[in-house]
């Protein structure tokens, strides 16, 4: 009888079959397991949107528990983080229960009420028009200007009859301060009380002016998107008219609807000058106020400054004390739509950080080589930092790095897309865009990388060796001896132009392409007119200075001034030249007359491009100004030539003696013992002009030739001013008065 055959796993006289299928089944094993522990890790990591909704939830409790700084800081981080996850259907509701937690600090709940007009979610407008509304209560006027903005950044129609509302709200139903004084003069404390209520209501009348002014940009920004001006009633906003206290709100937004019985009601005016002061410094003159690090935002209604108290700075942000610090704060900018802010801060152990709408940034051994850069849109935010001996640049938030040097500029595309700056490692210098590095060279050249007016295209002149050469949207260019100009784009972004050397000879590129070489080619040159088509240059040849003008070579002269100008619509061009010891306007290949010298920096075309004027000098004693090549009167001086933008009006300053006066269309206005440099301002419709003058040791603004409010010497008062973007009839301007700095509002009808 034959051995049976020892049974085994492993047979060799026939295919593995068991084996295979074994293997098959351990392999799904480790797939499913390794699938179930990656799905449990899903479910299991750390949700962010939860944990910025716990720290709120736990630094707000009930209402007996105060906020202190820290708190405030952690909740208001948490507002801007949850900001960036609206579309997680948790959020919403959380801005809704937090916009009505009465017991929350003013700065949580602003915070909360700003990033609402960043949701842009319909379910928050019932919460914020009730915040609009409760200005009548008397709730903090900060929070119920917020929540008009953010009314107009949802743009939600059903909100206008509540912002007419509060528009056309009285005097006395938001000013109450009647019931803190005594009635009887003979109580304790009477006059004391009465400065109180005085203060007090002047503060509540500035606070809800500028509330109005918001409810205004409000109303623009729903109509833009659903035309509400022409169903809107406008009798109650014409009722305002008869108040001293609220008609220059009224009759300007009544201008701004453009509507016809608006027209009509607002004719009904007679001319006035409504001056309003909002005091943003209480204490100029005191110790602990450092005026260096005043800043205005760009739209001149917001102000930030440093103040010390027991050895400690803080930042005062529109009237409210931001957090103390041990060591030293300061370097204050505003974004461009003047809605964030940002500031340096040193510790008492010398480390620093950025401020960022409140919120602080991670601390490094040294910021700065180039200062803190907004974006033009104002939501990106890049600023450069050393940690152990290196750099890094910091672009919204995130660290690019680390580099053992920096250039020193920075630079956002027009666009805000994208951003890049000059680095080097070692001996060797790039650029980098957006976090890309480019290639390594000896040096990057003036001006780092610029970007085109749309932002699609860039270029930045490097050295390799001794040669040099442009970099083109990425490409390298021609090597030459030297790149004599910073390239420039024209305003269409079509076109690219610089200067360079090769040998004894200049020329300029365009587009890649050499031009004509010559013996040398003016500083600052080429320039491209406004439209892009044309470009002008200045050459030398046997000494004699040319002026070429798309392509073609203009007259010879001795000199020709490194400043020449295209007009706005780009068919004229002007430039200053000499003949021997003469000057003289060439304007579109016409010489003017003859002159001993013509003011550097004064000739000006104006806005329409079918006028132009300038100051020349006679004798070297009188200065005079030519419009159209009419010469003016005769003054000692002449500064701050300008025309309206409408082009019809010029106005200037002159000297007189020890006087000076402005000169507004050919007629003298009152002369003044000094006049605030580079003051004068038209506004929109060349209407109204205004600049800044001094008489005795008093500083005033003079609107359409009469004397505003008087301020004293140590101020500029126009240094910030300007007519306002909605209304050619509003002006914003600076003034001191006493140990008060004012941010002034005139209106006039």
């Amino acid at each position: 009888m034959a051995k049976e055959k020892t049974k085994s796993f492993f047979r060799y006289d026939k295919p593995p079959q068991k084996l295979i299928l074994f293997a098959l089944g351990f392999q799904r094993l480790f797939f499913i397991i390794v699938f179930t522990a990656f799905f449990i890790h899903l479910a299991c990591r750390e949700d962010p949107v939860g944990k910025y909704i716990a720290t709120l939830q736990e630094n707000i409790k009930h209402p007996l528990d105060r906020l202190d700084l820290n708190k405030e800081f952690l909740c208001i981080d948490a507002i801007e983080k949850l900001t960036s996850h609206a579309d997680d259907p948790r959020v919403v509701p959380v801005f809704i229960d937090l916009l009505k937690h009465s017991w929350a600090s003013y700065r949580v709940k602003n915070s909360a009420i700003i990033a609402s007009g960043y949701i842009k979610d319909l379910r928050l407008v019932p919460s914020l028009v009730s915040w609009v509304k409760s200005v009548k209560l008397g709730h903090n006027p900060t929070n119920c200007k917020s929540a008009v903005w953010a009314l107009g950044e949802i743009g939600d129609p059903s909100a206008v009859p509540d912002l007419i509302e509060v528009f056309v709200v009285k005097k006395e139903e938001v000013s109450d301060w009647e019931k803190i004084v005594p009635h009887y003069p003979n109580e304790p404390n009477y006059e004391s009380l009465r400065e109180q209520k005085r203060q007090q209501t002047q503060e509540i009348i500035e606070a809800y002016s500028a509330i109005r002014n918001e409810i205004i940009n409000a109303l623009i920004k729903i109509d833009k998107k659903h035309d509400i001006f022409p169903l809107a009633d406008i009798t109650p906003i014409a009722e305002l008219l008869k108040d001293s206290w609220s008609s220059y709100e009224a009759a300007n937004l009544l201008e701004i609807m453009k509507d016809k019985r608006a027209k009509d009601v607002v004719q009904e005016i007679s001319p006035k000058r409504f001056v309003y002061e909002k005091r943003i410094v209480q204490n100029i003159t005191s110790p602990f106020f450092y005026p260096k690090t005043l800043a205005i935002s760009p739209n001149g209604t917001r102000f930030a400054y440093v103040e010390t108290d027991d050895n400690k700075d803080f930042v005062v942000l529109d009237g409210i004390n931001g957090k103390p610090y041990d060591g030293r704060a300061g370097n204050i900018i505003f974004s461009p739509d003047s809605r964030r802010f940002v500031y340096l801060v040193q510790t008492a152990i010398k480390k620093f950080f950025i401020v960022v709408d409140g919120i602080e940034k991670k601390k490094y051994d040294g910021i700065g080589g180039v200062s803190p850069l907004f974006s033009p849109d104002s939501k990106r935010l890049a600023y450069a930092a050393f940690e152990k001996n290196k750099w890094y640049f910091i672009v919204d938030d995130k660290e690019e790095g680390p580099y053992d040097n920096l250039g020193d500029t920075l630079t956002f595309s027009p666009d805000s897309k994208r951003f890049a700056y000059v680095a080097g490692i070692g001996n060797k210098r790039f650029v980098v865009v957006e976090g890309k590095k480019g290639k390594l060279y000896d040096n990057i050249g003036k001006g780092g990388l610029i970007f085109s007016p749309d932002g699609k295209r860039t270029v930045y002149s490097a050295r390799i060796g001794n040669k040099y050469l442009v970099v083109v949207d990425g490409k390298e260019e021609k090597l030459y001896d030297r790149i004599l100009s910073v390239p420039t784009f024209s305003q269409d972004s079509k076109q690219l132009a610089y200067s360079a050397r090769d040998g004894n000879k200049s020329f300029i590129v365009v587009n890649g392409k050499e031009e004509k070489a010559y013996d040398s080619i003016g500083e600052d040159t080429p320039i491209f007119s406004p439209d892009g088509k044309r470009i002008a240059y200045v050459i030398v040849v046997d000494d004699k200075w040319i002026v070429v003008v798309d392509g073609k070579e203009g007259k010879q002269y001795d000199d020709i001034a490194s400043t020449f100008l295209f007009s706005p619509d780009s068919k004229r061009l002007a430039y200053i030249a000499r003949r021997g010891n003469k000057q003289t306007l060439v304007v579109d290949g016409k010489e003017g007359k003859l002159y001993d010298g013509i003011l550097k920096d004064t000739f000006v075309f104006s806005p329409d491009s079918k006028r132009f004027a300038y100051a020349a000098r006679e004798s070297y004693k009188y200065a005079f100004v030519v419009i159209d090549d009419i010469e003016q009167k005769r003054y000692d001086g002449i500064a701050n030539l300008i025309f309206s933008p409408n082009g019809n009006r010029v106005a200037y300053m002159a000297k007189l003696g020890d006087k000076r006066v402005v000169v507004i269309d050919g007629k003298d206005n009152k002369l003044y013992d000094d006049l605030v440099q580079s003051s004068i301002i038209f506004s929109a419709d060349g209407k109204h002009v205004s600049y800044g003058a001094k008489s005795g040791d008093k500083w005033f603004m003079v609107l359409d030739g009469k004397e505003g409010i008087s301020y004293d010497e140590s101020i500029m008062i126009s240094k910030e001013a300007s007519f306002s973007a909605n209304s050619s009839n509003m002006l914003h301007y600076l003034g001191l008065k006493g140990s008060s700095l004012y941010l002034v509002e005139e209106t006039i009808k």
